[in-house]
């Protein structure tokens, strides 16, 4: 036999390429299940994940999108050929005379021309020598090369990063408006992220904000369901969005709890925090203390990280659900089966297919989280199409003590 098969069930011939042949998602299928480094790494680490970073690292160097596209495509022969570690190859001629001839075929089939090699080759050495770092603890290089962006190294679930490679693909070389939007609700131990891309859903979780963000810092929007932007004293916080929000959930506006003050989210200890609102008069409930270790979180990261602040917005799903149900609260619980086939009906009016969202793993036993992470996800597709208001309106947005406006950004259709 002469050929493979390839995902997409086309017969391809390495050694004597068809360009109609080469097809961008079995490029991104094949290469996001074939490990870097021959399998030696200390954790799964994809030929696709190295390319994605590659192509970041490209643009956090302000190349063109023709360079960032070729960072991306560097590798993309290995989804037809597969690969052979370095002190190997260079004793193949003949391999390298077809993996060269099946690399150009690539490169012409996705219009990829003038663009240097070595701008090429200086960020795959670049990611090279930081993944063997990071990943085996070994120097390869006695130079450290520049890097210039934040690649994520961590082991990541195959389809997402099949999907981002597709995304970045679609982003590089389509004329429509692309879109990548993130959705967060915080769940058991983590976050539930919900990422919607165009007509694409994943759903993963994480155990820390910083690793969310990290990850898909290429979003647009990242929308998230914990407060924002924290207040000092009861002055401070009447200029919260909480009041206006509960107008919204006549009958429910339980749902929207009583904020910590800063310095009760800073407690070190349950019984400090509460000392604390009482001597504030902070109003806090127990509600309040529930969600304060996960505030706590988010705003020691924007302290730390100042370039997410206001880049990284509050909304709430209950408040969000009821606006797309026409305005009207659903009063079904969550927790039940009822409330949660209200709300996937909701979702599917907007688009949302609820077999990506039923069927997923993460459902079963997140399935509240999973949902409302899937709403602010959408929230973030309505803001980027300039379908959003906040709350406050934007003229009577305040802004706490460290800069960041204490908003809620809901749907506006």
């Amino acid at each position: 036999m002469s050929y493979i098969t390839t995902n997409s069930k086309i017969h391809f011939t390495p050694h004597n390429p068809n360009k109609d042949d080469i097809d961008i998602n079995d490029i991104a299928h094949a290469l996001a299940h074939m490990c870097r480094a021959n399998g030696h790494f200390n954790s799964f680490y994809s030929v696709a994940q190295h390319s994605i970073n590659c192509s970041l690292e490209a643009r956090a160097k302000g190349y063109s999108k023709d360079v960032q596209l070729a960072c991306l495509l560097h590798d993309a022969s290995e989804a037809y050929m597969s690969d052979i570690t370095r002190p190997v190859k260079k004793l193949l001629p003949q391999y390298l005379d077809i993996e060269e001839r099946l690399q150009k075929a690539i490169y012409e089939k996705f219009n990829i021309s003038d663009v240097s090699p070595d701008t090429i080759k200086e960020i795959d050495d670049a990611l090279l020598y930081y993944e063997f770092i990071y990943l085996l603890g070994e120097k390869v290089f006695d130079d450290e090369p520049e890097l210039i962006g934040k690649p994520d190294f961590t082991q990541r679930d195959f389809i997402n990063v099949k999907n981002e490679f597709i995304d970045i693909y679609n982003q590089l070389t389509s004329d429509v408006q692309i879109f990548k939007t993130v959705g967060i609700d915080g769940c058991d131990g983590g976050w539930m992220i919900a990422m919607l891309s165009n007509s694409r859903l994943s759903i993963e979780r994480y155990n820390r904000i910083a690793d969310v963000l990290d990850a898909h810092k290429t979003a647009d929007k990242f929308i998230i369901d914990i407060p924002i932007g924290l207040a000092d004293s009861r002055e401070e916080a009447a200029h919260r969005p909480e009041n206006a929000a509960r107008k919204i959930l006549k009958g429910k506006s339980s749902s929207i709890f009583p904020v910590p003050f800063r310095s009760v989210a800073r407690a070190k200890t349950a019984a400090e925090a509460w000392n604390i609102s009482k001597e504030l008069n902070a109003g806090a409930n127990y509600m309040t203390m529930g969600i304060r270790d996960a505030v706590n979180e988010i705003d020691i990261f924007l302290q730390e990280n100042e370039t997410w602040k206001n880049v990284l917005y509050e909304s709430h799903p209950e408040v969000c659900f009821a606006l797309l149900n026409g305005g009207n609260p659903v009063m079904e619980k969550k927790s039940e089966e009822q409330g949660i086939e209200k709300r996937l009906e909701i979702l599917e009016k907007y688009g949302i297919d609820r077999v990506d969202v039923t069927q997923h793993p993460l459902f079963t036993k997140y399935r509240d989280d999973v949902v409302d992470a899937v709403c602010l996800a959408l929230v973030g597709k309505f803001a980027v199409e300039g379908k959003s208001a906040t709350i406050p309106i934007e003229d009577e947005i305040k802004a706490d003590a460290t800069g960041i406006k204490m908003q809620m950004i809901i749907p506006n259709l």
